[in-house]
């Protein structure tokens, strides 16, 4: 188990924080859809590219582990990391769209001041919007270094 952590590279810890994060912004935009404060609608959209970007995600951290020395494989993880970037993107500007006129509404005016259950609602949507655009921040970051640490040429003698 050690000698499997000594071989990671910043990558990886950065990817299973972006895993990590991906997974709570889905619960938090899951969660958002069923309060009553707002109409209850959602976009399965969101939801498909959440589950989608998870996916990729976890097979971006596998792959490199079980093939080391594929460029092809490397060619995979370093496309796969674009386009989980790109889902998760797509992810806040789908959520933002579903929640703008409420934010506007809700913080623009005095009509729902004093109901606790749509302020706190509305501030939920503000985060879950904010988290799926940090967390595409953080898997961008992430293909900018290696996963794991290159195989020796030669084994030492």
């Amino acid at each position: 188990m050690l000698d499997f952590i000594k071989r990671q590279r910043a990558a990886f810890y950065i990817g299973i924080a972006g895993l990590v994060m991906t997974i709570v912004a889905v619960a938090v935009y899951s969660s958002n859809t069923q309060v009553r404060g707002f109409a209850v609608e959602s976009n399965p959209a969101i939801t498909v590219l959440s589950v989608f970007a998870i996916i990729i995600e976890a097979a971006i951290l596998v792959i490199p582990q079980i093939l080391p020395k594929s460029k092809i494989a490397k060619t995979v993880v370093d496309v796969c990391m674009i386009v989980v970037a790109i889902f998760l993107g797509l992810c806040a500007m789908l959520f933002l769209k579903l929640r703008i006129y409420d934010i506007a509404m809700n913080y623009g005016s005095d009509l729902n001041a004093g109901n606790e259950t749509i302020m706190n609602a509305t501030g939920q949507a503000v985060g879950g919007i904010i988290l799926y655009a940090i967390t595409m921040l953080v898997v961008a970051v992430a293909a900018f270094f290696n996963i794991r640490k290159p195989e020796p040429l030669l084994a030492a003698a």
